[in-house]
This record gives structure tokens, C-alpha cells and sequence, in this order.
């Protein structure tokens, strides 16, 4: 295999939809990673434990070079804003449970928020922390050093494991950044969260959808759980259990247990709370902060535009027939028509396909196969777009307009682009992003026709219907793609284009869409 055809099936292999890493090759390194933890001095194992924890679930473990980076972790307490390398431990009137900050990026610039433990590994964090004082590093240089020497030194594979594959320590490491890069359930923007930027396989897909971080935080704190679930489920099945045992002090808990509590708030669906505590009283919720696009356009207020178009294309239309012969100084009028047809399909397509206005304002007859796909040329590329069935109907019926409108002038053209307007002389000019800017201007003051890609995207995260696209479907359908995803180097099956076209049916009704009688 070359060197080009390597490199295209290791960027599919980490996209959104790949395999997950062998969670039984993990869990044997893992029951390697925590016998050597629990050989460390009694006084500071616990924490040493904790610490190299959080940092195998936050991916850092192969940016450190040095003891002396190990960060200074510490405990604060609930009633402090949430910073850096920071545990917490929160009552929610249920049971305690630990949290860690973990850090976001919103316009340019870093903010931290608190996220709970992984359930199967709370009970340690918990009992560990809560025997930490307040606001003072959790290790010293001497456990600094003792963990380094543990990470940095050759793991060799116990004679009683040697039976079972095993990952190298270099891929353990990074055990929870490939479960995020594959996991088709996340969204980009929660991977945009959680994944350093060159570890994103499409880094500008999470500018295109919105998410509040309640959430994210549900969604990273379920995603976690059912990551760190593969191995311990791997583990009970080759009987792991005595290797894997965390001690806090003389305490020693089980990993593998299944006597799992959890918090209530913990048990929301579909949203977590960040709380704060006061010094006297309960904790209480704070508000969520919207992370991912700053161009979404509201869906309400989408809807209502194109049904403000609708009207006034159909205001346009002249109240007498279509002459025989168009005279373009004498039936301006039909040609005002034509050009608000022009432009509403070129919004439509905008809207139902996701279509970067900047790159193409209209499909192209050398592309254009009249069923339900289409070509356009997309950065330099040539990009498979499916249509809807109602986009389809729409674009027939504004071709039969075009037609007869084309069939009734004097001279007659050949336009390479499917739509395209007319000016008073009777020429042919196509759409630009500009005009369809200054258009769109006239309506709804404010907004660009590459806000409805905004709004393409976020509806794909958004819908509640069964049609609900997965994260890879996302990227298909957005025209995300690296080398080796672009059309050509990849394939769908029939089953992955019904759920697209199912999907994408949803759409019209859900924006309010009505048919177009030219006639």
C-alpha cells in the first residue's frame, strides 16, 4: 500500500464512525498502570493515583516532559469559581461526587467549567479529595518524581498477563482522545471542546453548531462513562479484578465493582448543571454559556422569512398571461418575476443543502443528473450534494418557468448554471454571494445567506425526529472532509444514503415550506 493510501485510511480510521480502540488490549495495560500505582509509598499512592487518572482521562499524559510539569493539581472549595488543574467535591442532598476542571474555548480565549468524575472511578476520586485540605498542591516534588518515573520508564507485561494483548503505553495514553475522535455520537462542537486542535480530524466543524454547556457536560460525562465501561467490562472478562484496585490511604476500592452510586443531578437527561455553592446553603444551578456558532440565525425567524418570500415571489407574477414574444422594455414585469423565482431557489438550495454560497450559487448542467444527487465544485473539489424530494419538485417547476420565459425572447442563450437572472437589456448574469446578500437585505436586515448553513448544520443536531444523523452523516452532508474522505476516495452504501434522504425529507416541513405554483 502507498504512502498516499495510508494516509487516507488513518484519516478514516479517526474520523466520527471508525473503530474504537481494543478495550481489552487497554484494560491489560491498565491493570499494568494501576499495580505499579499501588507499589508507591503509602503516604502520597492515593493522590499519585488520582493525578495519573485525570490526567490519562484528559489526554495529557504525552505533553509532559519533566516531573517538575506534572501540574499542581488542588482542591477548592465549591463556593470559588472553577480554574485550572482544580477538584471539587459537590452534595446535591443524594450522595458527594467529585468533579475536575476541564478548560473551553469561546472566541479565542479560555474558560474552565467544572465536569463530574466518571462514575466508575468517583468513589476513589471522591474519598481521595475529600481528605485533601484546601487550595494546596495535592503532590510534592518527591511524589512528582516517583509518578514521572513510573510513566517514563519501560512497563513490562506480568508473566500471569503475558496470555493477553496489550497496547503500548504511548497508545494507553491516548485511550480517551481516540474513543472522542471516533464516537459518532458526539457533535463537533463538544469535540471541539474536548480535543486539542490537532487532534480534530474537521477543526472548523464546530464553528457551524451551538451547544449551551449543560449539554456538553452531559453529553462528555455519558460518553466517559461508556468509555471507561468497554474496559472494565474487558477487564471482568479476562478476571482482572485483583489488579485492579485503587488505595486511598489504607482504603482499598475496587474499579470493577458494580455497586455504583450516583448523584441525582447527575441523573438528568440530556442536560448537567454546573452548581455553585454558597458558603451557607444548597448548591444552585448556574446558567449555561453557548458555546460553537456566532452566525445561527433563529429557526422561528428563518421560517418566517422564506414564507415572506414565498409571497412576494408570488406577488411578482404578472396578472396577464405570458406573451408569445417578451419584449424586456415592455414586460419588465415578467423579468422581475423570473429574477424572485431565481433568487428563492438559489435561498432554498442555500437552506436544504448546507451549500456554501461563497463557493456556488447554483448547480451546474455538466453536474446535474435531474434525480437525487447532484455535483458541485466545492475548494477546488467536486462534492456529492443529495436533494430532498421537495427541493427536487422545485427545482422542475422553476426550470419549466426558466424555460418557457427563455423560449419567449428574442435571443437565446445557453447558460452553463441551472438559475441565473435577467437584466433589462435581456442578458444573462448569474447570482453571486453579494447579490444574494443584498437581496436577502431587502427582507431580513442583518443576516447573510451563510447563516442558513449555520442553521443546516445545527438542525441536524437539534431535530427530535428518528431521521437524526449521527456525527459522521454530519461531515457527509456539511462537506467536512480531510484527504481521503472527498468524493472518490470514499464510499456509501445504500443504507447510509436512506438515512440522509430520510433526513433531509424532514426538512421542508420543519422550516414551514410551501410549493411554488408558476403556473
Amino acid at each position: 500500500m502507498s504512502l498516499s493510501s495510508n494516509i487516507q485510511k488513518s484519516n478514516r480510521k479517526r474520523n466520527s464512525g471508525g473503530v474504537f480502540p481494543h478495550a481489552a488490549a487497554n484494560a491489560v495495560t491498565l491493570a499494568i498502570f494501576l499495580a505499579k500505582l499501588a507499589n508507591l509509598d503509602k503516604a502520597y499512592r492515593g493522590r499519585c493515583t488520582l493525578v495519573a487518572l485525570t490526567l490519562w482521562l484528559m489526554g495529557r499524559w504525552l505533553e509532559i516532559k519533566e516531573a517538575n510539569e506534572i501540574p499542581d493539581f488542588q482542591r477548592i472549595r465549591g463556593s470559588e469559581n472553577c480554574q485550572s488543574n482544580s477538584f471539587r467535591t459537590i452534595y446535591d442532598r443524594s450522595r458527594s461526587s467529585c468533579e475536575y476542571a476541564i478548560p473551553y474555548q469561546k472566541q479565542g480565549k479560555s474558560i474552565y467549567l467544572w465536569q463530574p468524575i466518571p462514575q466508575q472511578l468517583n468513589k476513589f476520586f471522591q474519598l481521595v479529595i475529600s481528605k485533601c485540605p484546601y487550595n494546596e498542591p495535592l503532590l510534592n516534588t518527591e511524589a512528582k518524581n516517583k509518578l514521572f518515573s513510573i510513566v517514563k520508564t519501560a512497563w513490562k507485561t506480568p508473566k500471569s498477563l503475558q496470555r493477553h494483548q496489550r497496547v503500548t503505553k504511548r497508545t494507553f495514553f491516548q485511550y480517551f482522545i481516540h474513543c472522542i475522535q471516533r464516537d459518532n455520537q458526539l457533535s463537533a462542537t463538544i469535540k471541539g471542546q474536548l480535543l486539542p486542535i490537532d487532534k480534530q480530524t474537521h477543526r472548523s466543524a464546530s464553528a457551524y453548531q451551538q451547544l449551551d454547556s449543560d449539554r456538553i457536560r452531559s453529553s462528555t460525562y455519558k460518553a466517559f462513562n461508556d468509555y471507561i465501561s468497554r474496559v472494565i467490562s474487558a477487564a471482568r472478562k479476562y478476571d482482572l479484578h485483583s489488579r485492579y484496585s485503587c488505595f486511598a490511604d489504607d482504603i482499598k476500592i475496587s474499579l470493577i465493582s458494580n455497586n455504583i452510586e450516583e448523584a441525582n443531578y447527575l441523573k438528568n437527561h440530556g442536560r448537567i448543571a454546573q452548581y455553585h455553592t454558597e458558603i451557607v446553603g444548597m448548591p444552585e444551578p448556574s446558567e449555561p454559556i453557548l458555546f460553537g456558532s456566532q452566525r445561527l440565525v433563529d429557526e422561528s425567524e428563518t421560517c418566517d422569512f422564506f414564507n415572506r418570500l414565498h409571497n412576494y415571489v408570488k406577488q411578482q407574477r404578472p396578472r396577464e398571461c405570458l406573451p408569445n414574444k417578451l419584449d424586456t422594455k415592455r414586460h419588465q414585469d415578467w423579468l422581475n418575476y423570473f429574477n424572485a423565482a431565481t433568487y428563492r431557489i438559489a435561498l432554498l438550495t442555500n437552506l436544504l443543502t448546507g451549500l456554501r454560497p461563497t463557493h456556488s450559487d447554483s448547480f451546474q448542467w455538466d453536474y446535474y443528473t435531474s434525480d437525487d444527487i447532484v455535483f458541485v465544485k466545492d475548494k477546488g473539489r467536486l462534492r456529492l450534494i443529495i436533494l430532498c424530494d421537495y427541493l427536487q419538485a422545485e427545482i422542475r417547476r422553476y426550470l419549466k418557468l426558466k424555460y418557457q420565459i427563455q423560449t419567449k425572447l428574442s435571443d437565446i442563450k445557453i447558460n452553463k448554471n441551472l438559475w441565473f437572472c435577467i437584466d433589462s437589456k435581456g442578458a444573462q448574469y448569474s447570482l453571486s454571494n453579494l447579490l444574494l446578500r443584498e437581496f436577502i437585505k431587502e427582507f431580513w436586515p442583518g443576516v447573510v445567506p451563510y447563516q442558513f448553513r449555520h442553521l443546516f448544520s445545527q438542525s441536524a443536531i437539534s431535530t427530535h425526529s428518528s431521521a437524526r444523523l449521527a456525527a459522521n452523516d454530519i461531515d457527509r452532508v456539511q462537506g467536512h472532509s480531510n484527504f481521503g474522505e472527498h468524493l472518490g476516495a470514499d464510499q456509501m452504501f445504500p443504507a447510509s444514503f436512506i438515512r440522509l434522504k430520510s433526513y433531509l425529507n424532514t426538512l421542508p416541513k420543519r422550516f414551514g415550506l410551501e410549493e411554488m405554483p408558476y403556473d
